[in-house]
């Protein structure tokens, strides 16, 4: 026996390293559609993706296999009634499509996921996640679209429609699933209480084309006995009749209701419960409520226990059916809006008047909320304002007066009238707005006189609203200043993010398309864009015109004239967006099913250019430095910026085409942006490293860099250009809405960190430096902080493209999709000390943390599983670099490649390393 031992100790050994490497790698973050465990998907072949975990190096996905099961316990017990990918051999781990059983409407979906890596050993099983479609079909719909009985034109101060329904529930339920609309808004209530935790459902869109609806499992709502369905429908963009405020947004659309929850039992019996005449329906208390201005809601009017079964709804009338909308109804593609952060007041003041002014330290997309009591019939009220009278110096957030709603738009305020209850809470529910203060007419907070017996605002707070996209990135670095503008700038970012990315959360809310896709480098690095995104190519696709132009707004809701309708560098999301998806998130369907619309918008140009120099619009939008007022393009000729833009879009049509096989679009779209380029220099170079300009190259000559259009032989002489004129202004930038993306583009992809280091390390007036110096904690719309505008936009927030692509070094190899192949090169520029921040790509964390300590450079990087990366370690002697405390030579881990502009360069696989590198003597 004993001979035998070391036979058993060998072979436990063995057991021993094939469960460690087992137990190395793990499977996690599961997405079906980008999303974790949605509910509402409505594709037969949904897209999946993961992520691969392993604290080993070089860990690369050799082959996967997928399991799906109609049920939890079958997928637990390995009966994947749905689909057995097998083993597939493929190093693809997003974007991979179901290829099962054609799945029915309100299906829950169960899958789970193991992989082999580089040695053929495979992974445990991932835990379990699922999907629960929606309505796969047109006629799975059994619901009616239900309306208010109208014996007269609808009137929103009789109050807003309410519906009901109760029914009973005699059997466990085992699962039930709610596919809901109302428009244009609505809050679904099941047996009193809100069903999810989402805001201003459904997501804005152009109705006569798409309507969204929602799906959510309610089976732990639902009860044995009597229950009851309640929902309130709201106006949003759908109705503007009758709005304080319209901003042009003229729609009249009938607000209506379909509901539709399909109900399985434990015994494998199925019910459907349906919106239809037999629903209750009645006016409610909120009286007016305006999208763009405010709601007014009127608690005398309320009906408590509406939504709970057994109310006496004697007295309601039978609700009507009503035609559908003319828009295809789809499951909502993006993410929900929710409330994400709530604000206290900061300091709260009483004004000569009587009023009082709240300030929550903070402007942003939000709702008030109150608690107030009083007595029935008393009103107050809340007027919203990202700033107040009484500013010195002039344009500073220091206002100590009344409110001033300057960049926001009025009439627009909310109002409360008491209701029989001693205390009362309300927050808006189909509207929301943009401020840091709030003035109080007609209630004193508690605590203060009240000689007059005004109701009495118990609690008074600010609730940040936004689409609920998930952050995907963070920044910081030893300079303080830099600190500041990437939260002054994400403060407008996160306030615009909503349906749409919105030009700012007051006066418009529209969804103006240049700054989708300029300042799309920047949020995708911080936030989920992928499916607010892949709906907002929805968005633009329905709104395009017959000619194949798109114009500035998609959902294009308001008929603007001129450059306001249609300008090319407005119109080109139509064809950058789908191109982002593709490059960032390795969505190729998007490119599919938007290629038309992307090709006809090229067209479009085309057929409007004269000399291949298209029909022109507002141009490079509040350029800055000409001591005039801001607005249209004053430094660069409108007509340059559009047809840089129509070859830009050129060249991605091209692409595009070459990707999805279209050979003969592939040479069409090459050989026209090779005759662009040729006009664009005839027209507008002039020589000695200058384009056309009126004042100030630095746009022009940028935007003709960024995207290709300058001949190697001037490229220096362009980029020297835009540095002698920076330095010329003390480092002041020109360019405005448009060209300031390509002029941080330009200069940070052509090595110019030390110029753009002084240009962001400033506070002279016409600097982000200047706007926090001034007490404003979000981006503001003009780059001088001018007060008649909007204080809350993210339109010229692109200095955080060079923050998270540069200062952190985190960028994508040429040619890469999704982030599979990595570039880590971080600027070390004179005046930081470190940086580091990360960024989750749908491959996996990507970091990068470096720090200088004398003469010494430390760069902490982190490479994802199932991605490889190329590090660029600057150094002045590429023989003393380490990593991990080892030197770099005769190493497998790290292939040295070489030696590139004072960086050493190394290729490696996934892992964690750190480089430690000589920079100075």
């Amino acid at each position: 026996m004993v001979k035998h031992c070391w036979k058993i100790a060998l072979f436990i050994t063995c057991l021993t390293f094939i469960f460690d490497a087992n137990a190395a790698i793990s499977v996690n973050h599961l997405r079906c559609e980008y999303k974790n465990n949605p509910a509402g998907i409505d594709c037969q072949n949904p897209r999946l993706s993961w992520w691969i975990d392993s604290e080993k190096r070089g860990v690369m996905q050799t082959a996967y296999q997928i399991l799906v099961a109609s049920s939890q316990e079958k997928l637990q017990s390995g009966d994947s009634d749905l689909w057995d990918s097998g083993k597939v051999r493929s190093s693809n781990s997003i974007q991979q499509e179901y290829q099962g059983q054609a799945l029915p409407s309100f299906q829950s979906v169960f899958w789970k996921i193991r992989i082999w890596d580089e040695d053929d050993n495979a992974s445990p099983w991932s835990e379990p996640a699922f999907w629960i479609n929606g309505v796969m079909k047109t006629d799975d719909w059994k619901a009616s679209w239900i309306g208010l009985e109208l014996t007269a034109p609808f009137r929103q101060e009789d109050g807003l429609p309410l519906f009901r329904r109760e029914f009973s529930i005699e059997k466990e339920v085992r699962l039930a699933i709610v596919s809901v609309c109302g428009l244009g808004q609505y809050e679904l209530f099941i047996n009193s209480k809100k069903t999810a935790d989402q805001f201003l459902d459904p997501a804005w869109s152009v109705y006569e084309k798409t309507v969204y609806y929602n799906t959510f499992d309610v089976t732990d709502q639902l009860q044995q006995g009597e229950n009851a369905f309640g929902v309130m429908l709201g106006k949003g963009f759908y109705n503007t009749q009758g709005d304080r405020r319209v901003h042009g947004v003229n729609n009249d659309g009938r607000l209506k209701l379909i509901l539709q929850c399909n109900v399985e039992y434990a015994d494998g019996t199925r019910d459907v419960l349906c919106s239809d005449g037999s629903w209750k329906a009645a006016h409610g208390p909120v009286t007016h409520s305006a999208i763009l201005a405010g709601e007014d809601y009127d608690a005398r009017r309320s009906q408590p226990g509406w939504t709970a079964p057994e109310f006496d709804d004697g007295g309601w009338a039978n609700a009507s059916v009503v035609d559908a909308p003319t828009g295809n109804i789809k499951a909502a593609i993006s993410e929900p809006m929710r409330e994400m952060q709530i604000f206290q007041p900061v300091q709260i003041d009483a004004l000569p008047n009587g009023d009082f002014v709240y300030d929550f330290g903070q402007n942003a997309s939000a709702v008030p909320s109150l608690i107030v009591r009083g007595k029935p019939g008393q009103s107050l009220r809340l007027t919203p304002a990202e700033q107040r009278h009484g500013q010195s110096p002039e344009r500073a957030n220091n206002g100590s007066g009344p409110v001033n709603q300057a960049g926001v738009g009025s009439p627009n305020y909310y109002q409360y009238t008491i209701g029989p209850d001693q205390s009362e809470t309300w927050r808006p529910q189909f509207t929301y707005g943009g401020f840091q203060y709030i003035q109080v007419s007609g209630a004193v907070p508690k605590g203060n006189e009240n000689p007059g017996g005004l109701p009495v605002i118990e609690s008074l707070q600010s609730i940040h609203v936004r689409n609920a996209a998930a952050e995907v990135g963070g920044f910081e670095c030893s300079n303080p200043l830099f600190n500041r503008i990437d939260e002054l700038i994400d403060w407008a970012v996160k306030s615009n993010l909503g349906h749409v990315l919105t030009d700012c959360p007051t006066r418009e809310k529209l969804g103006w398309l240049e700054v989708s896709y300029l300042m799309g480098p920047s949020m995708s690095r911080k936030y989920d864009l992928a499916a607010l995104y892949a709906k907002k190519a929805q968005d633009i696709e329905d709104s395009q015109d017959d000619s194949g132009e798109i114009f500035t707004v998609a959902p294009n809701y308001p008929k603007f004239d001129g450059g306001f309708r249609y300008t090319p560098e407005w119109g080109a999301a139509g064809v950058i967006i789908p191109w982002q998806l593709y490059r960032w998130y390795g969505d190729e369907r998007v490119l599919e099913e938007h290629f038309d619309m992307m090709k006809r918008f090229v067209d479009s140009m085309k057929e409007s250019s004269d000399g291949l120099v298209p029909r022109a619009g507002l141009g490079d939008w509040y350029d800055y430095g000409h001591g005039e007022n801001m607005g249209p393009s004053r430094f660069t000729s409108p007509q340059l910026t559009a047809m840089a833009t129509f070859y830009r879009c050129c060249v991605i049509v091209a692409d595009s085409a070459d990707l999805l096989g279209k050979t003969n679009e592939n040479q069409q779209y090459e050989d026209l942006a090779k005759q662009i380029k040729s006009a664009f220099n005839t027209n507008f170079y002039e020589g000695n490293g200058r384009y056309k300009n009126e004042g100030s190259p630095q746009t022009a000559n940028a935007i003709a860099l960024s995207v290709g259009l300058v001949g190697s032989e001037n490229r220096d002489d362009v980029l020297k250009s835009i540095v002698d004129d920076l330095k010329h202004r003390n480092f002041q930038q020109t360019a405005g809405d448009v060209g300031f993306y390509y002029l941080v583009d330009a200069l940070a992809s052509l090595g110019e960190h030390e110029n753009l280091f002084q240009n962001v390390n400033r506070n002279a007036e016409g600097s982000y430096g200047y706007i926090l110096d001034l007490d404003w904690n979000s981006m503001p719309e003009a780059w001088n902080a001018n007060t008649s505008a909007s204080m809350n936009h993210c339109m010229l927030g692109h200095i955080q493209q060079w923050f998270y692509h540069y200062l952190l070094g985190i960028q994508q190899a040429e040619g890469s999709i999704g982030f599979k192949q990595v570039v880590i090169d971080p600027a070390v520029v004179e005046g930081l000390n470190w940086a580091r921040g990360y960024y989750d790509s749908i491959h996996g964390r990507i970091s990068c943390d470096w720090k200088k300590s004398e003469k010494l450079l430390t760069m902490k990087v982190s490479v994802p599983a199932n991605t490889t990366a190329i590090i660029h370690v600057p150094t002045i002697d590429a023989d003393k670099i380490t990593e991990s405390g080892r030197p770099v030579q005769n190493r497998n881990d790290v292939d040295m490649m070489g030696i590139e502009n004072g960086s050493a360069l190394f290729k490696v696989g996934s892992g964690n390393y750190t480089f430690t590198s000589l920079i100075h003597e």
